[in-house]
Protein backbone atom coordinates (compact mmCIF):
# COMPACT_ATOMS: atom_id res chain seq x y z
CA UNK A 1 0.00 0.00 0.00
CA UNK A 2 1.40 3.37 -0.83
CA UNK A 3 2.30 5.86 2.25
CA UNK A 4 4.35 9.06 2.54
CA UNK A 5 7.97 9.00 2.86
CA UNK A 6 9.01 11.25 5.25
CA UNK A 7 13.01 12.14 4.72
CA UNK A 8 14.98 13.42 7.66
CA UNK A 9 18.74 14.02 7.96
CA UNK A 10 21.25 12.35 9.28
CA UNK A 11 23.17 13.32 12.88
CA UNK A 12 26.52 13.33 14.70
CA UNK A 13 25.46 11.30 17.13
CA UNK A 14 25.81 7.58 16.20
CA UNK A 15 26.16 4.23 17.89
CA UNK A 16 29.76 2.86 17.46
CA UNK A 17 28.85 -0.34 16.14
CA UNK A 18 26.91 -0.88 12.30
CA UNK A 19 23.57 -0.59 12.93
CA UNK A 20 20.36 -0.28 10.78
CA UNK A 21 19.93 3.81 9.88
CA UNK A 22 17.32 4.07 12.61
CA UNK A 23 19.02 2.96 15.48
CA UNK A 24 22.54 4.22 14.40
CA UNK A 25 20.91 7.99 14.25
CA UNK A 26 21.34 9.28 17.87
CA UNK A 27 20.54 12.41 17.33
CA UNK A 28 17.75 14.68 19.45
CA UNK A 29 16.55 16.39 17.08
CA UNK A 30 14.10 14.79 15.04
CA UNK A 31 14.32 11.15 15.78
CA UNK A 32 12.21 11.77 19.31
CA UNK A 33 9.32 12.73 17.69
CA UNK A 34 8.94 9.45 15.77
CA UNK A 35 8.99 7.50 19.12
CA UNK A 36 6.09 9.92 20.53
CA UNK A 37 3.65 9.35 17.53
CA UNK A 38 1.29 7.07 17.28
CA UNK A 39 2.02 6.83 13.49
CA UNK A 40 4.17 4.18 12.35
CA UNK A 41 7.10 3.43 10.50
CA UNK A 42 6.54 1.15 8.10
CA UNK A 43 2.81 1.01 8.24
CA UNK A 44 1.75 5.05 8.12
CA UNK A 45 4.70 6.10 6.47
CA UNK A 46 7.97 4.84 5.20
CA UNK A 47 11.38 6.89 6.66
CA UNK A 48 14.78 6.99 4.90
CA UNK A 49 17.66 9.08 5.74
CA UNK A 50 19.79 11.56 3.86
CA UNK A 51 23.26 10.61 4.69
CA UNK A 52 26.37 12.91 4.34
CA UNK A 53 28.27 9.25 3.50
CA UNK A 54 25.55 6.94 1.58
CA UNK A 55 23.37 9.15 0.60
CA UNK A 56 19.24 7.91 0.59
CA UNK A 57 19.44 5.14 2.38
CA UNK A 58 16.32 3.37 3.70
CA UNK A 59 15.43 3.72 7.64
CA UNK A 60 16.13 0.17 7.64
CA UNK A 61 19.25 -0.15 5.81
CA UNK A 62 22.31 -1.50 7.94
CA UNK A 63 25.14 0.90 7.84
CA UNK A 64 28.40 1.21 9.60
CA UNK A 65 29.21 4.42 11.55
CA UNK A 66 31.12 7.44 10.36
CA UNK A 67 32.07 11.31 10.61
CA UNK A 68 31.02 12.95 7.73
CA UNK A 69 29.25 16.11 7.23
CA UNK A 70 28.06 17.64 4.04
CA UNK A 71 29.91 20.18 2.95
CA UNK A 72 28.61 23.09 0.36
CA UNK A 73 31.77 22.88 -1.91
CA UNK A 74 30.98 19.06 -1.99
CA UNK A 75 27.92 19.10 -3.04
CA UNK A 76 28.01 18.48 -6.65
CA UNK A 77 30.05 15.04 -6.23
CA UNK A 78 27.46 14.45 -3.58
CA UNK A 79 24.74 15.00 -5.62
CA UNK A 80 26.35 12.73 -8.85
CA UNK A 81 27.46 9.79 -6.62
CA UNK A 82 24.20 9.51 -5.32
CA UNK A 83 21.14 10.32 -7.72
CA UNK A 84 21.13 7.03 -9.21
CA UNK A 85 20.72 5.37 -5.81
CA UNK A 86 18.23 8.22 -4.27
CA UNK A 87 16.27 7.95 -7.29
CA UNK A 88 16.43 3.88 -7.32
CA UNK A 89 14.78 3.89 -3.16
CA UNK A 90 11.87 6.74 -4.28
CA UNK A 91 10.54 4.84 -7.13
CA UNK A 92 10.88 1.64 -5.10
CA UNK A 93 8.93 3.30 -2.39
CA UNK A 94 6.72 4.83 -4.75
CA UNK A 95 5.26 7.14 -1.87
CA UNK A 96 2.37 9.39 -2.19
CA UNK A 97 3.48 12.40 -1.07
CA UNK A 98 7.49 13.03 0.33
CA UNK A 99 7.94 14.74 3.53
CA UNK A 100 11.88 16.65 3.45
CA UNK A 101 12.68 17.21 6.99
CA UNK A 102 16.06 18.64 6.20
CA UNK A 103 18.09 21.92 6.83
CA UNK A 104 18.69 24.10 3.56
CA UNK A 105 22.05 21.94 2.37
CA UNK A 106 20.46 18.71 2.39
CA UNK A 107 17.19 19.45 0.95
CA UNK A 108 19.16 21.26 -1.97
CA UNK A 109 20.77 18.32 -2.24
CA UNK A 110 17.57 15.97 -2.25
CA UNK A 111 15.94 18.56 -4.85
CA UNK A 112 18.95 18.44 -6.91
CA UNK A 113 19.40 14.64 -7.19
CA UNK A 114 15.76 13.94 -8.04
CA UNK A 115 15.19 13.18 -11.15
CA UNK A 116 12.59 13.44 -13.90
CA UNK A 117 10.55 10.86 -13.05
CA UNK A 118 10.14 11.20 -9.57
CA UNK A 119 9.70 15.31 -9.78
CA UNK A 120 5.74 14.60 -10.47
CA UNK A 121 5.63 13.18 -6.86
CA UNK A 122 4.48 16.45 -4.01
CA UNK A 123 7.38 17.73 -2.11
CA UNK A 124 6.21 18.74 1.40
CA UNK A 125 9.28 21.22 3.16
CA UNK A 126 9.49 23.41 5.93
CA UNK A 127 9.09 27.32 5.71
CA UNK A 128 11.92 28.94 4.08
CA UNK A 129 14.61 29.87 6.53
CA UNK A 130 13.36 27.66 9.44
CA UNK A 131 15.60 26.88 12.41
CA UNK A 132 15.48 23.58 14.07
CA UNK A 133 12.66 24.60 16.24
CA UNK A 134 10.48 25.64 13.39
CA UNK A 135 11.65 22.65 11.90
CA UNK A 136 10.52 20.15 14.29
CA UNK A 137 7.24 21.75 14.90
CA UNK A 138 6.97 21.01 10.95
CA UNK A 139 7.91 17.34 11.64
CA UNK A 140 5.63 17.53 14.95
CA UNK A 141 2.31 18.21 12.75
CA UNK A 142 3.31 16.20 9.81
CA UNK A 143 3.41 13.02 11.98
CA UNK A 144 0.17 13.97 13.77
CA UNK A 145 -1.81 14.08 10.35
CA UNK A 146 -0.58 10.78 9.76
CA UNK A 147 -1.67 9.51 13.06
CA UNK A 148 -4.17 7.10 12.93
CA UNK A 149 -7.44 6.53 14.14
CA UNK A 150 -7.24 3.29 15.72
CA UNK A 151 -5.11 1.59 18.09
CA UNK A 152 -3.39 -2.17 17.78
CA UNK A 153 -3.80 -4.52 20.14
CA UNK A 154 -1.83 -8.18 20.62
CA UNK A 155 -3.79 -10.54 20.79
CA UNK A 156 -2.72 -14.78 20.41
CA UNK A 157 -5.21 -17.42 19.44
CA UNK A 158 -5.54 -20.68 21.26
CA UNK A 159 -5.29 -24.17 19.96
CA UNK A 160 -8.32 -26.84 22.00
CA UNK A 161 -5.64 -27.59 24.52
CA UNK A 162 -5.18 -23.98 25.18
CA UNK A 163 -1.87 -23.55 23.52
CA UNK A 164 -1.03 -20.46 22.60
CA UNK A 165 -0.16 -19.42 18.49
CA UNK A 166 -0.85 -17.41 16.00
CA UNK A 167 -0.46 -13.31 17.29
CA UNK A 168 -2.74 -11.30 15.41
CA UNK A 169 -3.52 -7.53 15.75
CA UNK A 170 -7.24 -6.62 17.26
CA UNK A 171 -8.03 -3.04 16.22
CA UNK A 172 -9.83 -0.88 18.35
CA UNK A 173 -11.30 2.61 17.47
CA UNK A 174 -12.89 5.33 18.91
CA UNK A 175 -16.38 4.98 20.43
CA UNK A 176 -15.33 1.25 21.69
CA UNK A 177 -16.45 0.19 25.29
CA UNK A 178 -14.21 -1.55 27.94
CA UNK A 179 -14.03 -1.86 31.02
CA UNK A 180 -10.89 -1.48 32.11
CA UNK A 181 -8.74 -3.91 34.94
CA UNK A 182 -7.60 -1.81 37.78
CA UNK A 183 -5.46 -4.30 40.28
CA UNK A 184 -6.01 -7.51 41.62
CA UNK A 185 -7.63 -7.99 44.86
CA UNK A 186 -4.94 -7.53 47.81
CA UNK A 187 -6.30 -10.71 49.49
CA UNK A 188 -7.67 -12.61 46.11
CA UNK A 189 -4.94 -12.53 43.52
CA UNK A 190 -7.53 -14.52 41.52
CA UNK A 191 -9.92 -11.42 42.21
CA UNK A 192 -9.86 -8.21 39.82
CA UNK A 193 -10.81 -5.05 40.47
CA UNK A 194 -12.13 -3.48 38.13
CA UNK A 195 -13.13 0.38 37.15
CA UNK A 196 -16.69 1.13 35.36
CA UNK A 197 -17.30 0.62 31.40
CA UNK A 198 -15.57 3.08 30.31
CA UNK A 199 -15.47 4.73 26.15
CA UNK A 200 -12.11 4.88 23.84
CA UNK A 201 -11.93 8.58 22.39
CA UNK A 202 -8.90 8.40 21.05
CA UNK A 203 -4.90 6.85 21.81
CA UNK A 204 -1.94 8.55 22.46
CA UNK A 205 1.93 7.62 22.69
CA UNK A 206 4.51 8.24 25.00
CA UNK A 207 7.69 6.77 23.99
CA UNK A 208 6.75 3.05 23.44
CA UNK A 209 3.58 3.17 25.77
CA UNK A 210 0.44 3.73 24.09
CA UNK A 211 -2.58 4.45 25.97
CA UNK A 212 -6.32 5.00 25.65
CA UNK A 213 -8.19 8.12 26.32
CA UNK A 214 -11.47 7.87 27.57
CA UNK A 215 -14.55 10.44 27.51
CA UNK A 216 -13.51 11.59 30.96
CA UNK A 217 -10.26 12.25 29.73
CA UNK A 218 -8.46 9.43 31.83
CA UNK A 219 -5.69 7.07 30.23
CA UNK A 220 -5.60 3.19 30.25
CA UNK A 221 -2.91 0.88 29.29
CA UNK A 222 -3.54 -1.50 26.69
CA UNK A 223 -2.64 -4.29 29.59
CA UNK A 224 -5.77 -2.53 31.29
CA UNK A 225 -7.96 -3.02 28.17
CA UNK A 226 -7.01 -6.35 27.88
CA UNK A 227 -7.37 -7.60 31.47
CA UNK A 228 -10.45 -6.14 31.75
CA UNK A 229 -12.44 -8.41 29.40
CA UNK A 230 -14.84 -10.91 30.15
CA UNK A 231 -13.17 -14.47 31.08
CA UNK A 232 -15.34 -15.46 28.31
CA UNK A 233 -14.85 -13.17 26.09
CA UNK A 234 -11.09 -13.37 26.27
CA UNK A 235 -11.47 -16.99 25.61
CA UNK A 236 -13.90 -16.87 22.73
CA UNK A 237 -11.36 -14.22 21.17
CA UNK A 238 -7.86 -16.95 21.38
CA UNK A 239 -10.45 -19.55 20.15
CA UNK A 240 -12.26 -17.17 17.18
CA UNK A 241 -8.56 -16.31 15.81
CA UNK A 242 -6.98 -19.94 16.22
CA UNK A 243 -10.09 -21.32 14.20
CA UNK A 244 -10.83 -18.53 11.63
CA UNK A 245 -7.23 -16.90 10.95
CA UNK A 246 -4.97 -18.07 8.96
CA UNK A 247 -1.88 -19.27 10.55
CA UNK A 248 1.95 -19.14 10.63
CA UNK A 249 2.17 -16.14 7.82
CA UNK A 250 4.67 -13.57 7.46
CA UNK A 251 3.05 -10.66 7.53
CA UNK A 252 0.38 -9.43 10.99
CA UNK A 253 -3.40 -10.45 10.47
CA UNK A 254 -5.64 -7.30 11.68
CA UNK A 255 -9.03 -7.91 12.85
CA UNK A 256 -11.73 -5.41 14.11
CA UNK A 257 -12.58 -5.47 17.76
CA UNK A 258 -16.06 -4.63 17.03
CA UNK A 259 -16.35 -7.76 14.74
CA UNK A 260 -15.05 -9.96 17.60
CA UNK A 261 -17.51 -8.22 19.97
CA UNK A 262 -20.91 -8.16 17.59
CA UNK A 263 -19.50 -12.17 17.14
CA UNK A 264 -20.08 -12.88 20.55
CA UNK A 265 -22.35 -10.47 22.28
CA UNK A 266 -25.72 -9.07 20.95
CA UNK A 267 -24.88 -6.05 23.38
CA UNK A 268 -22.03 -4.64 25.21
CA UNK A 269 -23.82 -4.63 28.39
CA UNK A 270 -23.78 -8.18 28.59
CA UNK A 271 -19.72 -7.78 28.49
CA UNK A 272 -19.84 -5.55 31.10
CA UNK A 273 -22.02 -7.47 33.41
Amino acid sequence: MQKPLIILPCSQEKLSVPARAINLYQGKGYLPLLSKSTASVGIDYDLAILSAKYGLIHANEMIEPYERKLEKDAMEGFIKSNARKANALIRKLNPTRIIACLPKLYLNALTSMINEKNASIELTVPPAGAGIGSQRGFLARALKALEPNYLDIFFFGKTPSGRLENSVLVRIRPGTKFRPWLRNDVDNAYSPVYGDVVTAVKFISDGNVQSIVDTNGNKWRTDQFKFGLANGFSDFIGTYLHDNLERYTDDYQVIEFSELESKFFETFDELAA
